[in-house]
């Protein structure tokens, strides 16, 4: 959860809406008061919503809601333009940019804005790792800009809280927020940075911004830049923070991102279309909504509606990033509608729930885990070829493929999850040792599969280690254990057997190749295993999915 603190009277002035209708708002959309003295609100909001953490998107809403104001952000042409150094690319890849101007700011509006970038840090950003926000004074500087990675001594620039120029080593060496950030981009010796055409410097992402750009009382126009790991994220950032400070009174112009083979202009304000049929939504509220009802209800969340044969063809705000299915919309039309005026009904079936067989094995493999000392992580089902085979040495099998994936390292079903516990590992590998972590998930392998998937980081990580856990783990299943020789390219010829139960195989273990541990920047002895869960357990996947 998200907690955003904003200020009574100036979220009144900046909606227009009263105190008490306000705070029917929040009991609408699922927003806690958390704390409230007679100044201010301390408000959670669900990690669903960004685009209300922050003054700027909470005043929008009341105005929507309330006075049926539709918000179609104009964006106008510009020649601003950020070309992208190919420098950057394995370092922190993606970058998008935003122009705002002709704005009137004071230091209260200043100090909500850097409060909506930290939020969004924290949440859409995953801690600044996903992606970074810069929020610059445009007058400072002189497009075009350049985002490029350079070497760790070979520029300087005056980051905030300093008063004297740094190179980007001293930075992450002295810098509080260096210090705190810096393992972000301990995979590289380049750092990444953002210049203007005088070789100025407005940022070093994702750590920090130069003085130079800082915005202030007398800022009348600033430029945007989110950088990140996600291109989808990065643009989705970009027309978010952009569409808010569009609520400041201001003018939105593109940005071109220039990537050399292709091309961007952003903020990308389009509405995105979804269809929602009258009888998906009966099937869900279970009584009919008057079609008059169901428009005003759409409206008052933001979207725009037309009705189109037996359903409504919805237009979704640009700014709304958590909308990706028609029933997130029947939600929101329940939402503002009123769940007070759905009529209650009792069940005209009755039925008795029991726990799924799947979760009764999952549930025991886990406290089994546990007990052994891992911690439990949960890891993305899609990732790509080069992350999944390749990078290990193993020759690529048929995994299902996504047809129109929307980032270019999830593109197909995973077929194992020691890859995906690897990468958990090099983004906590500033943490101390021992790291020992645990996955139980589904996989692609002739068809479905669940898996328990684990790894130990240790000092004194060895095959006899491994071996005695998995031992313990077969026992506490009820099974005895055998191994037979195994060779796996990425675990370390000799240090590696098979799982055997009743004549199959139903995994392996072993220590992970120093080359491996190399490729994730890790420095430790590492052991793996991983046990093919459905083939002990045959009846454990109810339904299996069809490829």
């Amino acid at each position: 959860m998200v907690v955003v603190r904003v200020g009574k009277s100036d979220l009144e002035s900046m909606s227009g809406v009263k105190r008490d209708k306000i705070e029917q708002f929040f009991d609408v959309v699922g927003i806690e008061i958390k704390r409230e003295d007679d100044e201010n609100w301390d408000l959670e909001l669900y990690p669903d919503r960004p685009d209300l953490y922050s003054i700027f998107g909470l005043s929008r809403s009341l105005k929507t809601y309330y006075f049926k104001e539709k918000r179609f952000y104009k964006v106008l042409d510009s020649d601003i333009k950020l070309n992208v150094d190919s420098s950057v690319k394995d370092v922190r890849p993606y970058i998008g940019g935003a122009v705002v101007k002709s704005i009137e700011l004071n230091d209260s509006l200043i100090a909500y804005i850097m409060d909506m970038q930290e939020k969004l840090h924290l949440s859409i950003g995953r801690d600044r790792k996903k992606i970074a926000i810069g929020i610059h004074d445009l007058d400072r500087v002189r497009p075009p800009f350049k985002y490029m990675a350079v070497g760790g001594s070979s520029i300087s620039f005056v980051p905030l809280g300093m008063y004297s120029p740094m190179t980007p080593e001293e930075i992450l060496r002295n810098h509080p927020k260096g210090v705190e950030y810096g393992h972000l981009l301990s995979h590289s010796s380049l750092y990444p940075i953002i210049i203007d055409s005088d070789g100025n410097v407005l940022s070093m992402p994702p750590i920090i911004n130069g003085t130079l750009t800082q915005i202030r009382e007398n800022t009348k126009n600033i430029f945007i830049d989110v950088t990140g790991n996600d291109l989808f994220t990065v643009i989705n950032a970009v027309n978010l923070i952009s569409s808010n400070l569009a609520e400041l009174g201001g003018y939105l112009y593109r940005v071109l991102i220039d990537y050399g083979d292709y091309s961007l202009f952003l903020p990308d304000l389009g509405r995105e279309r979804i269809y929602v049929s009258k009888r998906e939504l009966k099937e869900m509220v279970g009584e009919d909504i008057n079609a008059n009802d169901i428009k005003n209800s759409l409206i008052s969340m933001g979207y725009t509606v037309s009705k189109s044969g037996n359903g409504f063809n919805v237009g979704i705000p640009p700014y709304r990033l958590d909308i990706m299915h028609p029933v997130d919309v029947i939600e929101d039309i329940i939402k503002s509608y009123g769940y007070g005026n759905l009529r209650l009904s009792l069940p005209n079936k009755f039925s008795m729930g029991s726990e799924a067989y799947s979760e009764i094995i999952k549930e025991r493999v886990r406290k089994i885990m546990v007990g052994l000392g891992y911690i439990e992580v949960v890891s993305l089902t899609f990732t790509s070829p080069e992350r999944n085979f390749k990078r290990f040495g193993i020759d690529e099998t048929y995994s299902p493929r996504i047809t129109n994936p929307v980032v270019e390292d999830q593109t197909i079903y995973r077929t194992w999850l020691i890859p995906m516990l690897m990468e958990t590992l090099e983004n906590n590998r500033h943490r101390s040792l021992p790291q020992r972590i645990f996955e139980v998930g589904r996989v692609y392998r002739n068809g479905e599969g669940l898996d328990l998937g684990a790894l130990s980081e240790e000092s004194d990580a060895s095959f006899t280690k491994v071996k005695g856990t998995v031992e313990k783990i077969i026992n506490s299943l009820g099974q005895r254990l055998e191994i037979e020789e195994k060779n796996l390219p990425f675990l370390i010829q000799g240090r590696q057997s098979s799982i055997i139960l009743n004549g199959k195989e139903v995994g392996f273990f072993g220590e992970v190749h120093p080359s491996i541990i190399e490729k994730y920047n890790l420095g430790n002895p590492i052991t793996a295993f991983e046990i093919y869960l459905d083939v002990i357990y045959p009846d454990i996947l109810n339904e299996k999915l069809k490829f």
